[in-house]
């Protein structure tokens, strides 16, 4: 599908937008065909109904980011899947200033999993100048989906991208709601 080449666009806040967060949501969909991820702001406080809200913003299309995007996910590695037995990952980032980094013991990986899922035998080296790998293990402690995000941290600051997947049960591909699926003999 060569993703990498599709539209893609970096909102960056102009003036005070205050406290809240950007809502990411994944929408289920039969095949990789379909965009399925939509991102928003959504403020602390919410504003009342029919009150006037306001943000101004820049939009960057299909660059790099602003400068403080220092660190793109550049390749991810999956082991097969096989029952009771952990999924291992190896996450590839690319970026300036992410080997020095490294060297100094200022950079970590720091990986989130639902409570349903383990992870374990978390790592990160420097493969070469501006390329660390980030590896770890994940396994799932019930039948269902385990959503699992992997990110770079400086100082206690997030210095890259936010890496994110969903690692399907165990029994089968995991089901799209309103999606029939047809049985091939």
């Amino acid at each position: 599908m060569r993703y990498q080449v599709r539209p893609s666009v970096w909102i960056q806040p102009d003036g005070h937008w205050g406290q809240g967060a950007v809502t990411l949501i994944e929408i289920p969909t039969p095949d990789e065909t379909n965009d399925n991820i939509v991102a928003f702001w959504q403020p602390a406080v919410l504003p009342r109904i029919g009150q006037p809200y306001s943000l101004n913003y820049h939009m960057l299309w299909n660059g790099e980011g602003p400068p403080e995007s220092t660190a793109k996910v550049v390749q991810t590695f999956a082991s097969a899947r096989f029952p009771k037995r952990p999924t291992r990952f190896a996450i590839d980032f690319g970026g300036r200033e992410l080997t020095k980094r490294a060297g100094r013991g200022a950079l970590k990986g720091r990986v989130h999993c639902d409570p349903w899922g383990q992870v374990s035998g978390v790592r990160l080296m420097a493969l070469k100048p501006g390329i660390v790998q980030l590896t770890f293990s994940v396994t799932s402690l019930r039948d269902r989906p385990v959503h699992v995000e992997a990110a770079l941290l400086s100082h206690g600051r997030i210095v890259s991208e936010v890496w994110d997947y969903v690692i399907a049960p165990e029994n089968g591909p995991m089901d799209v709601p309103g999606h029939q699926r047809t049985k091939t003999p």
